[in-house]
């Protein structure tokens, strides 16, 4: 089964053993630049309460349960981290490790974070990220996911940005009787 945990909704014990699996995960050379070292990632996300930091599980028959990514909602930050006004929730820190990359986890996971961010902060207008430009693979999942290029910008550090966004499904249900 796979679904999107939030670490901080974990006793002790599993959160523990969620970090060691989020710090074990594999990036590649190039990602590093962008997402970050995941142990790094762990540590900010649990240290800053608007931080809502989730592991990325799927079950395996006859494994038990992995983690194969993790990402963190951030509500508040989408103006300062993409200059995106409005009231997004920021999805960051994203990654699948580099093991299990190529299977779907990254579409799946981009999907479920906005059903998640959607319950976690329903008053919201959906979820917005930023993904490199020369990231065509991450770019790719997005897309897959339902989420659309809505604007740009140009990171000091890694270089042009693709600003990606996602609005919360509509959750009214049409209550108009139908006449006969």
């Amino acid at each position: 089964m796979f679904r999107l945990i939030l670490l901080k909704d974990l006793d002790e014990a599993e959160r523990a053993v969620a970090i060691e699996a989020v710090a074990a995960l594999e990036i590649l050379p190039e990602q590093g630049a962008f997402v970050g070292v995941p142990s790094e990632l762990v540590a900010r996300g649990l240290a800053e309460p608007a931080r809502k930091i989730f592991a990325i599980v799927d079950r395996v028959d006859g494994e038990g349960s992995r983690v194969v990514g993790t990402g963190t909602l951030h509500r508040g930050a989408a103006e300062q981290a993409l200059n995106w006004s409005g009231d997004w929730v920021l999805l960051r820190a994203f990654l699948i490790g580099a093991q299990f990359q190529g299977h779907g986890y990254g579409s799946r996971a981009a999907a479920e974070s906005v059903l998640l961010a959607q319950q976690l902060f329903a008053d919201a207008e959906g979820v917005v990220l930023g993904v490199n430009e020369a990231n065509v693979a991450g770019q790719r999942a997005y897309r897959k996911a339902g989420y659309d290029v809505v604007g740009g910008y140009l990171d000091q550090l890694t270089g042009p940005q693709f600003v990606m966004a996602k609005r919360f499904p509509s959750t009214l249900v049409d209550a108009t009787p139908s006449v006969n």
